[in-house]
């Protein structure tokens, strides 16, 4: 699973207060303990490799601070402006493999928007300074000025190389009024585009409201998003080409929606308190997906809730909240992290205290915030022109084909068009006048792609002299060599006419062919 891929940047989980998990090691997370005093809003990165590079750490009612493996503040890292209870408000991005330079994208609060609670999108810049130190180089900088809802998510571009973020934007007047809008950016290496609106057809507008999880499948497919008051989840499906998202289901459930996690062809849902908690699982192949409801959980105290759901390896972990008096009924829940078992199965189950975390570690609301990293590009074709060619003047008339057979959801654009039989199609004839190169564009017209690739072949045009090899003809000479008599033998009574030049290019034998076999002398 993910956390075991090439890029191992999601390697290490740091959530909580003091709660830490390594995924290094395939099947057997290992619990650690970083300086960490989070919320809900919960972040860390890891480099390709796996090793930890930098957590967010966020208290109550404070500003955040990054901190490196050592549990350091790394230079200028301190006074993040990012809400503490932001659900999934915080998340590291790394600018090439290695993440040598990181982007930290944060919700933070601001209080001069005129809304009853106002969030912002930010981003700050890490880099490492000439002494390999994390050094944050810009800090609190607004990426959109639109009051925003908590969560930010990110999935790959269908090139495989940019991202998508993705967030919501407020409603003006909670609980009020409404916002089916989401903005959206396209982060690239060297820059960020956006924002780009969108009013998301048929989502219902006057069911949303602030909080809730969202989470991306990890093949890319799929954005679902809880709302906790309303208790609705709404699942989106992602062109990775435009960054368009168009809705889905929307599952209807109790008023306590929270966590949100897609699981393969499952989505898993979690209720907050004060209900008490319960954890349901959807199929997403199910004709109804509404009505292919299962309770994974459920405990109707009033003194339990559960928080967020994330994937690791072949579980999901849930984060169980316990607000009661009960010691033993604290450490037990504040101490471990539980899990669902075989989520990918219409099966699973949860196991309470799966892992423990440590003596001093209390889990709460949240768990760190991952896209995919190693989810790859989509429909992609390598495009080929061909090998180069030669065209003899003087011996061909009819040209020479180019290019290699078609292939399905492809389709090419030949340029220039001078000496081509055709402009689009995958093998056109060319019978240029003089040499020339041939550029081909080929486009992946697969509705979840907008790969477009491109090459070139050179076609040479000369006057040829000596013997030019063909199979097209499939002919026999033998016996060969000689130095009198041959036969020329074809496969089919072709007619036309024999030609043998010597290595001047001088004419020194034609003879008409009469049949499949013609005795030359």
């Amino acid at each position: 699973m993910f956390a075991h891929a090439q890029l191992r940047h999601d390697a290490n989980w740091v959530f909580g207060k003091g709660c830490g998990i390594d995924f290094n090691v395939s099947g057997n997370p290992v619990a650690f303990a970083p300086a960490s005093d989070n919320n809900e809003a919960a972040a860390s990165i890891s480099d390709k490799n796996g090793q930890l590079l930098l957590y967010l750490s966020c208290p109550t009612n404070q500003l955040g601070q990054i901190k490196n493996i050592a549990n350091d503040t790394i230079l200028n890292g301190d006074s993040i402006n990012i809400y503490f209870s932001a659900t999934n408000g915080a998340v590291f991005l790394p600018i090439g493999t290695n993440a040598d330079s990181i982007i930290f994208f944060h919700t933070g609060l601001d209080a001069n928007c005129g809304f009853v609670r106002c969030l912002r999108l930010y981003y700050s810049l890490i880099v490492k300074d000439e002494n390999g130190r994390w050094l944050a180089i810009q800090k609190n900088q607004v990426l959109l000025a639109n009051p925003v809802e908590e969560a930010i998510s990110l999935v790959k571009h269908s090139n495989g190389i940019d991202w998508w973020l993705f967030i919501h934007g407020e409603r003006a007047d909670h609980p009020d009024s409404c916002s089916n809008k989401y903005f959206r950016f396209l982060v690239q290496k060297d820059t960020i585009l956006g924002p780009y609106e969108q009013e998301v057809t048929g989502e219902r507008c006057a069911s949303m409201s602030f909080g809730g999880e969202i989470s991306i499948s990890t093949n890319g497919k799929y954005l679902a998003k809880a709302v906790y008051e309303d208790g609705k989840t709404f699942i989106y499906s992602i062109n990775r080409c435009t960054g368009m998202l168009s809705l889905l289901h929307e599952i209807i459930g109790d008023l306590d929606n929270y966590g949100v996690c897609i699981y393969g062809n499952y989505i898993y849902i979690s209720g907050l308190e004060p209900l008490g908690g319960t954890i349901y699982q959807y199929s997403l192949q199910a004709p109804n997906v509404n009505a292919s409801r299962k309770i994974i959980y459920t405990n109707s105290a009033t003194d339990y809730g559960i928080g967020q759901l994330e994937a690791g390896g072949q579980y999901v972990f849930v984060t169980f909240l316990y607000i009661g008096t009960d010691s033993i009924l604290s450490r037990r829940y504040k101490r471990h992290l539980s899990a669902i078992e075989y989520p990918e199965m219409d099966s699973a189950r949860i196991k309470h205290e799966f892992l423990y975390l440590g003596d001093s570690a209390k889990t709460d609301y949240g768990l760190p915030n991952f896209p995919n990293y190693n989810l790859g590009p989509e429909g992609v074709y390598l495009v080929t022109a061909g090998k180069d060619t030669t065209l003899c003047s003087n011996t061909n008339s009819m040209g020479v084909t180019i290019g290699v057979p078609p292939v399905p959801n492809i389709t090419y654009l030949w340029q220039p068009a001078t000496g081509l039989s055709a402009t689009n199609t995958a093998q056109p004839i060319a019978n240029p006048n003089q040499s020339i190169w041939y550029y081909l564009t080929a486009t992946d017209t697969t509705s979840t792609s907008c790969a477009v690739n491109t090459d070139s072949v050179y076609v040479e045009v000369r006057t040829c002299v000596g013997i030019t090899e063909t199979s097209s003809l499939q002919a026999k000479l033998y016996p060969n060599p000689t130095t009198r008599a041959a036969t020329v033998e074809l496969p089919v009574t072709n007619g036309g006419m024999f030609t043998l030049f010597n290595l001047l290019g001088q004419r020194v034998l034609e003879t008409p062919l009469t049949g499949k076999s013609t005795d030359l002398s």
